[in-house]
């Protein structure tokens, strides 16, 4: 292995506890305000117009719920959500696609070297250094071991290697695309700055470690 058991303990680890704990403070903030509104599908039918009939107005009670839309069966509910799922997709199918094209091709351009350079075992800030390098580049968890391995031949800290693959895997270009999309300016810089703390923990406990 390229990190060894303990490393690839340190990288499960932190990689669900980061997940644990993001999905809490998601749950626990309230973040509705932050986020963009979702466009009305184009095509969707409009609700039906029922006429106006005048009501007595019945006294107040000491407790009111709001309206709740009634469960239309599974197979209503399920064509709606697919064709919201699909208008979604199409609104931000270019960002992606743009962002994947970026990101692979830093990856793919950036030299070997200038990496190894900045993860350099001999570098006193390689860890959050490489992990604010991995940002811009987009690493599948498909393209770890490619990548992780020519890193380690040329010289990579350990831990500067996982804080790397963390931070590309987690923040990139793509990532950036999709969040822009639906949420504003202070989720987005939170959730990349969260993922950067979490790729730098994750790459200093490595290294105390082995």
């Amino acid at each position: 292995m390229i990190i060894g058991p303990a490393g690839a303990a340190v990288y499960v680890t932190t990689a669900f506890a980061a997940a644990f704990t993001l999905a809490l403070i998601v749950d626990t903030v309230d973040i509705a305000p932050h986020l963009k509104p979702v466009p009305a599908l184009v095509g969707q039918p409009a609700p039906p117009i029922r006429p106006t009939v005048p009501q007595i107005p019945s006294p107040p009670t000491s407790c009111s719920s709001p309206e709740e839309a009634l469960w239309a069966g599974w197979q209503t509910e399920s064509r709606a959500a697919w064709r919201r799922a699909v208008a979604l997709l199409r609104s931000m199918a270019w960002l992606i696609a743009v962002g994947v094209g970026l990101g692979l091709a830093i990856g793919l351009l950036v030299p070997t070297d200038a990496l190894a350079s900045i993860a350099g075992a001999n570098n006193p800030l390689a860890v959050p250094a490489a992990a604010a390098a991995g940002v811009p580049l987009y690493f599948g968890t498909e393209l770890f071991i490619p990548i992780g391995d020519a890193l380690h031949a040329k010289g990579a800290g350990t831990g500067a290697i996982v804080a790397l693959v963390i931070a590309g895997a987690g923040a990139n270009i793509p990532e950036f695309a999709l969040l822009t999309k639906i949420a504003r300016g202070r989720v987005v810089a939170a959730f990349f700055a969260y993922v950067f703390v979490v790729a730098t923990v994750a790459g200093l406990l490595t290294d105390l470690i082995l």
